[in-house]
């Protein structure tokens, strides 16, 4: 439910998209070296990516940071403001929670 509620978020970055401009699958954000994304989660059970480079995450409420690698994911398990940084050039995206 939260993947369908964001869908359009991830719409308003950059999207990794392939050949001739469609997107196959989930999209994906597309960060260079200190570029930062942020969105207002509505719900929990959402869980980001990180499909290359390296990313610092920081959620609303949750007195930890976090930084992700290629091929790592965190799970954003309640609503709240979320703030990516790209600690190096970056794509990450939604997957199953």
């Amino acid at each position: 439910m939260a993947t369908a509620t964001l869908r359009g978020l991830w719409r308003a970055v950059r999207p990794h998209r392939r050949a001739h401009g469609e997107t196959k699958g989930p999209v994906q954000v597309v960060l260079d070296e200190g570029a930062v994304w942020s969105c207002r989660v509505r719900a929990g059970g959402l869980r980001l990516t990180c499909c290359e480079g390296l990313l610092w995450l920081t959620r609303e409420g949750d007195p930890g940071d976090t930084v992700v690698k290629a091929g790592g994911s965190v799970r954003l398990d309640g609503p709240g403001l979320v703030v990516v940084q790209a600690l190096r050039r970056a794509r990450f995206g939604p997957s199953e929670p």
